[in-house]
């Protein structure tokens, strides 16, 4: 292809052929210099880039960079949801939700005077039945507010009291988080027993409810109005009395018993026997309900049953036939890991409680599960991505140590990921690991672009260092480009972009700029050093190969194979 030729009158002829210069000089005057001192102190490079490797593993094992599973993107639309108790009315449940209404107002005031300016572009209270409802809150648009969701939610938590009546109150501020009974963290319980599942159940609640982060602690649990439970008496069993008769005489009194249906005006209409409604008010009148028994004799209700008040149940959930309770919680991602939380509960609490209530298992469940889940199959399915590139690698180059070389660059690309969490303050997420994945690609390509020319180079008859400096200097300008551009066209949805749908991608923008950009200084500086250090262990291995032969297997100079 014909070179184009040089016009001094255009001004991108002139912007080209001065950034050509500069790069031309910059690669002659400064990095062809630094490959070579790297070069001649390999050994030096090797154990400094082991130490970042080492500098990586500390920030994640000292807590500096974390790994969160899925990671937390503000919602827009945060809301507050109530379920009151089953016995609730519709104006105490509405009461309440415009009491939470009040607080947010006044939390948004509080904000906008340490700030000068409000979150709350608009609010909308929601009561969806009779003992549930939600108060919906429409935020400003990213850029104009003055803190993010979650430390609003916050704020929230701690202006919000306890109410009477009121079963669960959870607050969404995640715009992945919400809809499924199971938090950031959930534990499914399970037993025969449902008085140790249920005192299990609650410890495990308290447990949660004191680690530092977490809050939001429900349970799949669903608790009606006071029922009344009756025991019979001797007295009833030797009246010919059972449980299923007595307990249906008291149904009679109270709801009453279909004596027939009449027609009024085209409708049909049932009529009920039942005690007159001054008897029946209140669940005192229960003592005082008269039993008859089947030789016709008449007897209040407490003569004939012992009578007890529990919570009623309104829904059951069994697996293989056990009872289960689902306990789950959300984990404020700022001071504590959703993992960490689930791993401490399982690993050191769940034992102690299984051994206290021995009819009682449990194990991690919902989101906070399938996250695990994922992270282990992506571990799984990147080291089967590592085996098949260096397959690919190893037939074509015909040996395992350059392909092995080459894929030295992957772990650096990790390093790099985890340094860009660091800098720009960010947790490691499942999306994280795609991005690395991504830029493991990238990063191996510009490796083989090094070593493939720095074997032609040899084949022409360069000697091996000239090689490794001369493929350096030709190879700079494309390895430098394909990892700069990368990195520029990144840069936007890094730095610049506040969407919602920008978060999402944003962890695996930044693995994979931040990895390929650092993989380029492994690729230009480590990779050359590496690829002597390798011609070094192979002549030291050849040389001990000549001495251990024997002296009858020399002829004329030649070596022969050792057996």
């Amino acid at each position: 292809m014909k070179a184009k030729t040089f016009n001094p009158k255009n001004p991108m002829d002139r912007i080209r052929r001065w950034v050509d210069i500069k790069l031309k000089g910059f690669i002659e005057n400064t990095y062809r210099p630094t490959l070579t001192v790297c070069i001649e102190y390999r050994y030096g490079v090797l154990m400094f880039f082991i130490s970042l490797m080492l500098l990586s593993a500390g920030l994640y094992s000292g807590g500096f960079v974390r790994f969160i599973g899925q990671p937390k993107i503000p919602h827009d639309f945060p809301r507050v949801t109530i379920d009151m108790n089953i016995d609730a009315s519709e104006k105490a449940t509405l009461k309440t939700l415009l009491n939470i209404e009040r607080i947010i107002y006044k939390v948004d005031k509080e904000v906008e005077g340490k700030y000068g300016r409000s979150m709350i572009a608009d609010m909308q209270v929601d009561l969806r039945s009779r003992t549930s409802g939600n108060v919906m809150v429409k935020l400003v648009i990213p850029k104009d507010r003055p803190i993010n969701t979650f430390e609003l939610a916050d704020l929230w938590r701690k202006a919000i009291p306890s109410y009477p009546g009121v079963k669960s109150l959870t607050i969404s501020d995640n715009l992945f988080g919400g809809g499924r009974d199971d938090g950031d963290v959930a534990f499914k319980l399970e037993s025969i027993d449902d008085a140790q599942l249920l005192a299990a159940a609650k410890q495990l609640k308290a447990k949660l409810n004191s680690l530092k982060g977490v809050g939001d602690v429900n349970d799949s649990r669903q608790t009606s109005a006071k029922e009344v439970q009756l025991e019979l008496k001797p007295l009833a069993y030797s009246m010919g009395l059972t449980l299923a008769e007595v307990a249906s005489q008291v149904s009679y009194s109270f709801y009453g018993l279909e004596a027939q249906r009449i027609l009024r005006d085209s409708e049909e209409i049932k009529v009920m026997v039942r005690y007159p409604l001054e008897q029946r008010s209140s669940v005192g009148h229960v003592d005082d309900v008269m039993i008859q028994a089947p030789n016709g004799a008449e007897l209040p209700l407490s003569e004939l049953a012992d009578i007890s008040l529990t919570d009623g149940v309104t829904r059951i959930r069994r697996e293989n036939g056990n009872r289960t309770i689902n306990v789950w919680a959300s984990v404020d991602a700022e001071q504590v890991e959703p993992f960490e939380v689930a791993k401490d509960i399982r690993d050191n609490f769940i034992p102690k409680l299984l051994k206290q209530y021995p009819h009682v298992q449990s194990e991690v469940s919902g989101s906070i599960q399938e996250e695990m889940d994922s992270a282990d199959n992506q571990l799984r399915d990147f080291v089967v991505s590592l085996m098949v590139i260096f397959s690919l690698l190893a037939i074509p180059l015909r040996s395992y140590s350059q392909a092995v070389m080459i894929m030295v660059v992957i772990p650096f690309g990790v390093i790099g990921a985890v340094f860009g969490h660091f800098i720009l303050g960010m947790d490691l997420s499942a999306l994280s690991i795609m991005g690395i994945l991504a830029a493991s690609g990238v990063v191996v390509n510009d490796s083989l672009v090094m070593v493939d020319y720095v074997n032609n180079a040899r084949k022409r008859g360069e000697r091996l260092k000239d090689a490794v400096i001369h493929a350096g200097t030709k190879r700079f300008r494309a390895i430098m480009l394909t990892s700069a551009t990368t990195f520029i066209g990144l840069v936007p949805i890094i730095f610049f972009e506040t969407s919602a749908q920008a978060q999402i991608v944003i962890p695996m923008a930044v693995s994979l700029s931040f990895g390929v950009l650092f993989a380029t200084i492994v690729t230009l500086i480590f990779i050359p050093s590496l690829y002597v250090i390798i011609e070094d262990l192979r002549t030291l291995f050849s040389r001990k190969k000549k001495t251990t032969a024997r002296p009858e297997d020399i002829i004329k100079g030649q070596e022969l194979p050792l057996n």
